[in-house]
């Protein structure tokens, strides 16, 4: 039997099993039992016994998160599970060169991976923001001596405290030259600058406040139906002159005479066809969330979308000194949370 060090066990290892670029981030202790009748072929080389490995690594080695955990990267606030392809119980490159906002800034992650299902631990904290993960997935704690460190999820207990990161800043980053496509009311395609769209951005806020994008009745007009209904002329008069100015249609406002709410609703299916493609579902409202490609919009184009539900959903209370949103959707409003912790805001 040809003797092995553990260095060429380890080099071994990290080349012919586990598939990581990043090596050196590893520490592997290897044992190698002989006086065993079990024998391996290594790398090439014939072994007597038995070889049990350890792998330690980084906090992100070899621990998950539910796939819909939603993460910062260079291209926007992504559910973890959309940011690349995986395959179950295997490694595999990232080869775009994404970012993903880390412990304390922006890293290239190098490699997916995806467990088969396994046993999970959700955790809330007192101010209801929700993580759910392997048991040995870990997160950062402040321990008795107000130190942070790192504790895994089955390692929880109540009155811990959990590390919440915000006001992390990080947001998509476009040329100046980058252009959006908008239809018109008939469907011809307009380009748009960003800054121009910063007001579509508001409108599609609307919408996921107090809108409606299409119907399942029988009537197509009733399924390329866009409709608003807000209380507030002075918003309901920024939604009509958005209409006007970027779709090139004029819809009247109708006052409801017993709720005193004001409705603004047009067909068109080329504007439906766009605002579902941009994210825009056409579910009930506790089944709303974000618009996914609202999340991938610059830091100016998302505040204004934020304006948009705030000026819909929005309230605020005298008696508890506050700025709050509200919705019938936990979704939405878990999107929300964490999207604002971007900003830095922790609600």
């Amino acid at each position: 039997i040809q003797e092995l060090t553990p260095k060429n066990i380890v080099d071994a290892l990290s080349e012919e099993v586990l598939y990581l670029r990043h090596r050196e981030e590893l520490i592997l202790a290897v044992l190698l039992t002989f006086c065993s009748p079990l024998r391996i072929n290594f790398n090439r080389i014939d072994i007597r016994g038995w070889l049990n490995m350890i792998i330690l690594g980084d906090t992100s080695t070899g621990k998950c998160i539910r796939g819909d955990s939603l993460l910062f990267t260079d291209f926007g606030m992504k559910k973890i599970k959309d940011i690349e392809n995986f395959q179950t119980e295997k490694f595999l490159p990232i080869q775009d060169g994404l970012k993903v906002y880390g412990l304390k800034s922006p890293v290239e992650p190098t490699q997916t991976y995806k467990s088969k299902l396994a046993k999970t631990i959700k955790i809330k904290t007192k101010l209801g923001y929700v993580l759910e993960g392997t048991f040995n997935h870990p997160i950062m704690t402040l321990n008795a001596n107000n130190e942070l460190k790192f504790k895994m999820l089955e390692e929880i207990r109540l009155e811990d405290l959990a590390a919440i990161q915000y006001h992390q800043d990080y947001f998509p980053v476009f040329r100046d030259s980058h252009r959006m496509e908008v239809p018109d009311y008939f469907g011809a395609i307009q380009e748009f600058s960003l800054k121009d769209f910063r007001e579509l951005s508001r409108f599609i806020g609307y919408l996921v406040g107090d809108g409606e994008v299409g119907s399942k009745g029988e009537q197509n007009y009733d399924q390329n139906r866009i409709r608003f209904t807000n209380g507030n002329k002075e918003i309901i008069r920024d939604y009509q002159r958005i209409l006007e100015k970027f779709f090139d249609v004029k819809p009247k406002a109708i006052r409801d005479k017993r709720s005193k709410a004001i409705s603004v609703g047009f067909g068109s299916q080329g504007v439906r066809d766009w605002l579902i493609d941009f994210g825009l579902l056409r579910v009930k409202s506790p089944e709303k969330e974000i618009p996914k490609k609202i999340l991938s919009l610059d830091k100016a184009n998302i505040r204004e979308f934020l304006r948009g539900v705030f000026e819909t959903d929005g309230f605020v209370s005298k008696r508890d000194v506050c700025i709050g949103v509200s919705s019938s959707s936990r979704k939405l409003i878990g999107e929300l949370r964490v999207l604002l912790l971007n900003f830095g805001i922790i609600t």
